[in-house]
């Protein structure tokens, strides 16, 4: 996990070494997983990513914009 901290905005950044999957499968329709994830992050004025392969882990990434400081949150 890694949590970055720009000029006008903040990263938070979570990497696993896990199976990993598709992200181009598209989910299944009684699950709100990554859909959820991403219309959260969009109501909060950001962007989710995700990255992912079969075998190879994920990474998902929230960036919110904004003034962040760093020394605020500590």
């Amino acid at each position: 996990m890694r949590l970055t901290f720009e000029e006008d905005s903040v990263i938070l950044e979570v990497q696993d070494d896990g199976l990993g999957f598709d992200v181009r499968q598209k989910e299944k329709t009684d699950h709100f997983g990554l859909s959820g994830m991403r219309e959260r992050a969009q109501l909060a004025g950001g962007e989710l990513t995700i990255n992912s392969q079969p075998g190879r882990g994920t990474i998902v990434k929230l960036a919110l914009k904004g003034n962040f400081d760093e020394s605020d949150h500590l």
